[in-house]
């Protein structure tokens, strides 16, 4: 064989091998399209998963607003019912001493009027 067609062996060669790469570039090329198609894909739904976490999170911070002002007015609720309850219960305080106190005088009224029955019947036996 001549230097020309040994050339042109060459340039078929070459060739082939150039047609070979550009289709498997082609079939890489199919392969990146169809994972870009996916990844676009995961991303709508991704955005959708933000959506719908931030409706969540939105939802999430008005409960805790409602509860906080829920909190607050039970508060001062809780202040109301102090403010009523504390005076009363001093007055039951007091009611309590002052029934321990009559408790005492009443013991010593007894105690008084056993001296005075005695006194007094001692009197009569006397003047009789």
């Amino acid at each position: 064989m001549g230097i020309i067609e040994n050339r042109i062996l060459d340039l078929a060669d070459h060739a082939i091998d150039r047609n070979t790469t550009i289709i498997e570039l082609k079939k890489d090329v199919a392969e990146l399209k169809k994972d870009v198609a996916e990844l676009k894909k995961d991303v709508a739904e991704l955005k959708k998963d933000v959506a719908e976490l931030k409706k969540d999170v939105k939802i999430i911070y008005d409960l805790i607003m409602h509860n906080t002002a829920l909190f607050e007015e039970s508060r001062r609720d809780m202040h109301l019912i102090l403010d009523v309850i504390m005076p009363l219960r001093k007055g039951a305080e007091a009611f309590e001493g002052l029934n321990k106190s009559i408790d005492g005088h009443e013991i010593r009224i007894t105690a008084v009027e056993s001296v005075v029955t005695d006194h007094v019947q001692a009197h009569k036996s006397q003047s009789r």
